[in-house]
């Protein structure tokens, strides 16, 4: 449980290997269980302490008065038996041996107290284990377990329980979490029982075995009662079992709303803003953002709970308006105001705000102005950052200088900023000592965090590629100075730009990854005067952030672009066009797009794509196909091109398709409505519908042809219009005849994508000759992976599937001889 997995000892039944905490019944009796601690306890550490040697005199003693030692000692291994031997007759004595007894703020002592309570023989079996126990943490915990049983099944007063579970519970506390996780392994045993007790069912004709099992629940209830859900969880969290204190927390707050009479599932809701804040934490920590946003939508209703709900969702505005609100609110109150934040929180979450919206500029102001050597020291990593992004060196020296927490000295942030300073300033040892620095404490905690998964240890990793790629630059620069004065005249390698792209290609897609590489690589490279390889990397930052709905900033580009090559700048231009159309600027952007067409083919297609879709509609189909079809022969090669065009014609074909269905099912009322809101788009389009139909087929596949950026949704939206054209019966033939040429130079792979797809239509009559051909050449190109999904058709109820499935398999072994291994 230490690492948030399930806690071993919840598998019941399993071997787990040399598991400490099994179940004890399994052992059936004092004999073995003698046994068991002098085999794989005590002779293995016989010499390192006294206690040990006195612990197996005591219990060979005890084997003795029950005639058991000879029994014993022969069931074990020889080297075993005869290290045992000479404690038959030993004489060792044991002084203060009531102290262990006494003290119950250690898991040993409370073993040791248990052990008191037993009755009958057993417990001078216990008592003589219990010397070792001391520094013996496995020994204490399985003694701990039989020595439960025990008390369970026997005669123990309730009181003496309840003084026992306190004690338990006492220690959930301890800052030790072997302690805490000993205790959860016997809440774990106490749960199980519990439920194995109340699964039984009850025989009539044995009321007294009924009365057994009551009172054994009924001891397990005393013991439990002081161990609450709630310490559980407290004690799981700070040991990091997250996944235990998540199956706790779950249970205290079923418990308490059915304490008052309501059904949590009925309206899941949690009334605690703490226990929402604990479980949503709970749920970070175990890497389930969807869990994490359930805790927040079932919360109360408060401002803190609106802006967390804000912060996951990234709408960093609504979040800043929450921290003004609440600075207004405290204003009003004089301060005094219970129901808001502490200002210094308040400042901190504006800061963190015009972070996330990068507004460097704003952000640096604000920490500024802000007074008190506190504030100065909490934001000193956001100030740096800052400062670094806008490359204004004066003032990242200044954070730097701001004072420091001294938990807080080996902040990534501050040491990035340090070591970008020092690529700035051209001092190369302090960069590589705060290189080499930075590098060794990232390695340090990396470690750690692969231990639990490889989502935790990424962010380490990431680190370690931003000050890589810093080096690299640095070193790269130094090649270049040095080849400058030697006046070398080698060929050139690829510029810097190009390498940093083809490697961010290879990290994780989200916005936080690739922007604090485009971030830091931007800087570097601008302060290396390397203008066109800069501006590559800021186009690059802003087509992430327009993709990712970030508010950017980006000055136009006949200015901002205006020193670069014509190629850069003509895709700068293209991305203000993109920029202005995902800020809602639609006509601004077909503006820029339109007399951007004159030079760039891309500009014309995006233009005309924009112009066409659903929202907007204005152009009429036939000018649409012009556009698409110039676009087109521009850019033959170009994937984008082939699968625009591809996409409108299908925008077509869906509205005639659908005045099909509507008049085959003689829905007269709502063909004439459709006709009226699209009256333009059936009326006047550009072809036929057979060549719609081709055109349209046509063009998806020529585009896969191009590349396979969309093969997913290309060809399950092939076979889907295949499929409906068959059952509307409209120009099947040529449907299928242009899948049929087309897939004549398409790939097997790119059909064993969709196989399962082809398998459930190939029934159809129509569709079976040319999909049988598909499925066939899937199967012939992956034999043993395409097999398992032939089975469906094999084991079908059906005699004619079964058939069909044969005569493939046949016809494919034919010429792969292994399709039948």
């Amino acid at each position: 449980g230490a690492i948030g997995a399930v806690d071993p000892s919840r598998f019941s039944r399993v071997d787990l290997g040399e598991a400490k905490a099994r179940i004890p019944q399994d052992l059936g009796s004092s004999e073995l269980l003698a046994k068991r601690v002098l085999a794989e306890f005590l002779v293995p550490n016989l010499t390192s302490k006294n206690a040990y040697a006195f612990a197996v005199q005591e219990i060979l003693k005890y084997l003795q008065s029950r005639g058991k030692a000879d029994k014993i000692l022969k069931d074990l291994r020889e080297d075993v038996r005869e290290t045992l031997r000479p404690y038959l007759s030993s004489s060792y004595q044991l002084i203060e041996g009531a102290q262990l007894l006494s003290d119950t703020s250690s898991f040993e002592g409370v073993v040791a107290q248990a052990a008191s309570l037993v009755q009958g023989d057993q417990r001078t079996l216990f008592e003589a284990c219990l010397p070792a126990v001391h520094g013996n943490h496995a020994l204490a915990l399985f003694l701990m377990h039989h020595v439960l049983h025990h008390l369970l099944t026997s005669n123990t007063g309730l009181g003496e329980l309840g003084k026992l579970s306190a004690a338990l519970a006492g220690l959930l506390e301890s800052p030790k979490h072997a302690t805490a996780q000993a205790v959860f392994t016997l809440v774990d045993d106490m749960i199980q029982r519990q439920e194995q007790l109340q699964s039984e069912v009850p025989v009539a004709s044995k009321p007294g075995d009924a009365t057994i099992r009551n009172r054994q629940l009924q001891r397990i209830e005393q013991m439990r009662r002081p161990i609450t859900s709630r310490k559980v969880v407290a004690a799981s969290v700070r040991c990091g079992a997250h996944a235990r204190a998540l199956q706790f927390l779950e249970e205290a707050i079923i418990d308490e709303a059915q304490s008052r009479t309501v059904n949590p599932f009925d309206n899941p809701c949690i009334q605690s803003e703490d226990d929402c804040f604990l479980l949503q934490s709970i749920y970070s920590n175990l890497d389930e953002p969807d869990g994490v946003l359930g805790a927040l939508r079932v919360g109360p209703a408060t401002v803190r709970m609106r802006m967390l709900q804000s912060k996951h969702a990234g709408r960093w505005q609504d979040v800043q308006a929450c921290y003004e609100e609440q600075l207004s609110l405290q204003a009003a109150s004089g301060g005094q105001s219970s129901r808001a934040f502490e200002r210094q929180e308040l400042l901190c979450g504006l800061v963190q705000c015009e972070q996330n919206m990068r507004r460097f500029e704003s952000s640096l102001r604000l920490i500024q102005g802000m007074d008190g050597e506190d504030m100065q020291t909490r934001l000193r990593p956001h100030a740096v950052e800052a400062a670094w992004q806008l490359s204004s060196w004066d003032r990242l020296q200044q954070a730097l200088d701001m004072p420091s927490a001294h938990d807080s000295a080996g902040d990534f942030q501050v040491k990035l900023g340090q070591a970008l300073l020092a690529f700035h300033e051209q001092e190369g040892g302090l960069m590589q000592s705060v290189l080499k620095e930075t590098t060794l404490q990232v390695t340090r905690t990396l470690a750690s965090a692969a231990r639990e998964s490889y989502a935790r240890a990424y962010e380490h990793l990431l680190k370690l590629h931003v000050l890589s790629d810093i080096s690299w630059l640095a070193e790269t620069r130094d090649a270049s100075v040095s080849k400058g004065k030697s006046g070398g005249t080698e060929l050139r390698a690829a510029a810097p730009s190009q390498i940093i792209l083809g490697r961010l290609e290879a990290t994780a897609p989200t916005f936080h990854t690739r922007q604090l590489i485009l971030s830091t690589t931007r800087v570097a490279l601008t302060d290396m005067a390397l203008t066109d390889d800069a501006k590559q990397i800021e186009l690059a930052s802003v087509r992430l952030c327009r993709k990712h709905n970030v508010p950017i900033s980006m000055e136009h580009p006949s200015i901002s672009f205006a020193q670069v090559s014509p190629e850069l700048a003509s895709r700068a231009q293209l991305e203000w066009g993109r920029l202005l159309y995902a800020r809602g600027s639609r006509h601004d952007a077909l503006q820029h797009m339109q007399q951007l067409a004159l030079s760039h083919p891309k500009a014309r297609l995006l233009g005309t794509r924009w112009a066409t879709e659903a929202a907007s509609e204005l152009l009429i189909p036939k000018v649409a196909e012009a556009e698409f079809k110039e676009a087109r022969e521009k850019l033959p090669e170009y994937e984008a091109s082939w699968f625009y065009h591809a996409s409108y014609l299908d925008q077509l074909l869906k509205e005639q398709l659908t005045s099909k269905k509507d008049q085959l099912a003689g829905n007269a009322a709502r063909e004439a409505q459709r006709l009226r809101r699209n009256h333009s788009s059936s009326s006047v389009c550009p072809f036929d519908l057979k060549n719609l139909v081709t055109f349209t087929v046509r063009g998806y596949l020529q585009a896969l042809h191009r590349g396979n950026k969309r093969l997913h949704f290309i060809l399950n939206r092939v076979l889907q219009l295949v499929w409906e054209c068959c059952e509307l019966d409209i120009h099947k033939t040529e449907a299928l005849a242009e899948v049929d040429r087309q897939a004549r130079d398409m790939q097997p792979w790119m059909w064993y994508v969709v196989l399962p797809q082809l398998i459930s239509r190939v029934h159809n009559p129509d569709m079976r000759q040319v999909f049988t051909k598909l499925i066939m050449s899937a199967l012939v190109a992956f034999p043993h992976q395409a097999g398992w999904q032939m089975v469906q058709l094999l084991k079908s109820s059906d005699k004619e599937h079964q058939k069909l499935g044969k005569d493939m398999l046949l016809e494919v072994g034919r010429s792969r001889n292994d399709v039948h291994r």
